[in-house]
């Protein structure tokens, strides 16, 4: 679906006032954590556990049921492929494209120790059409399962496998239901990041606990195969922003 010059450069600020917005409450956020430290004994020596006690994580480990929210910005590139001829539409021998890519997804699933799984659903979006030889939109539906390990630091590194979906939407067939034209196949993605929870000791325990809520942001690297009619392939790297809940 095409977008003009102005719906185009009004997506954009959008997209990247929220980017901005979500960048500079995390920035908030994380300098308002709580410096770690010690408990105090009343001579002003730190108490540092010992025997047993040493064996466990200075901090809780991320564990239970959670929801994680993405949304990024980005670049995408088409690679290969063809289309033929319809009515009113023009043939194009190799659809290879570049745009910027506006993605989203979420995760539900839960896990303990630092690892979680979730199932996983994802959409991204090229926010320009290719228009030569003629105009070509392209959009990606996902569903998948993504799993997370976590360091005592809130860095993160997740890997995705997802089945998609991908929509190319003809703009110029006088039909409008001879426009969309769809292929799928598998594809993978790869996310190194960094969250910020705020962070507390409780009285019977001597570790940091973390909040239920945190913000994050992450570096996303996605590749698909889609080997039905248009045989291609996809990759994309997006900058996210994220809200975890557990």
């Amino acid at each position: 679906m095409k977008l003009g010059p102005v719906n185009l450069r009004g997506a954009l600020a959008t997209v990247v006032s929220a980017l901005v917005l979500l960048s500079q409450s995390a920035l908030v956020f994380a300098a308002e954590q709580p410096e770690a430290t010690g408990a105090t004994s009343s001579a002003g020596s730190v108490d540092r556990p010992s025997g047993s006690d040493n064996e466990h994580k200075r901090v809780v480990p991320h564990s239970g049921v959670f929801t994680h929210l993405d949304l990024g910005l980005g670049y995408g590139f088409i690679l290969g492929g063809a289309l033929g001829p319809e009515p009113g539409f023009r043939p194009i021998d190799d659809l290879s494209f570049s745009a910027p890519v506006l993605g989203t997804s979420l995760q539900l699933g839960g896990g303990g120790r630092d690892f979680s799984v979730a199932a996983e659903l994802s959409y991204e979006v090229m926010l320009v059409d290719k228009e030569k030889p003629d105009n070509v939109g392209f959009q990606m539906f996902g569903i998948g399962l993504g799993a997370n390990y976590y360091t005592e630091d809130d860095y993160l590194i997740g890997a995705q496998l997802r089945y998609l979906g991908m929509i190319l939407w003809r703009e110029n067939i006088p039909c409008f239901c001879d426009r969309p034209l769809g292929t799928s196949g598998p594809g993978v993605g790869l996310t190194l990041g960094k969250e910020w929870y705020r962070r507390e000791r409780h009285a019977d325990d001597d570790r940091e606990h973390r909040n239920k809520g945190g913000m994050g942001l992450a570096l996303q690297g996605n590749y698909a195969a889609f080997n039905s009619d248009p045989d291609l392939h996809y990759a994309s790297l997006l900058l996210q922003l994220s809200l975890t809940a557990f």
